[in-house]
């Protein structure tokens, strides 16, 4: 195969490890976005929970891909005294992630209204009956 034959094949190569290289360069870049929100609720106390409670729960359903990010910083959202917005955004992650079942097992454990609470925890049995205890 002579040089110039290659060459449309080496630069093929050459723009895929391109690609590659900004793909992988923006999925980190959204990681440390996520895990700046996961870090902040870390600190939450309930002192600041009402004024920075409502805005982390929203950042992390927008800046966190995984769902047990967003479930991470709901959680100690709600344990801190936000629990009502922490409920929101679960609810709001149901609807995008109606599938995973940590989602609904999350919802049903937040949720104030008993009826609600255990439609989620039945959702989370119909999607995980080995992992999710009966709803009582």
């Amino acid at each position: 195969m002579s040089r110039s034959a290659a060459l449309p094949g080496r630069v093929a190569v050459l723009l895929l490890a391109a690609v590659c290289a900004v793909v992988g360069a923006l999925a980190l870049r959204g990681d440390d976005r996520c895990q700046a929100v996961v870090e902040r609720a870390r600190t939450l106390t309930p002192a600041d929970v009402a004024s920075v409670g409502p805005q982390l729960t929203r950042d992390a359903l927008e800046r966190c891909g995984a769902a047990t990010d967003v479930i991470a910083v709901v959680s100690i959202v709600a344990v801190v005294g936000a629990r009502a917005d922490a409920t929101e955004v679960t609810r709001e992650l149901a609807l995008r992630r109606p599938q995973d079942y940590r989602v609904w097992l999350t919802l049903g454990r937040l949720e104030r209204d008993p009826a609600r609470s255990r439609a989620a925890l039945r959702r989370a049995r119909e999607l995980n009956p080995r992992g999710v205890p009966a709803p009582r």
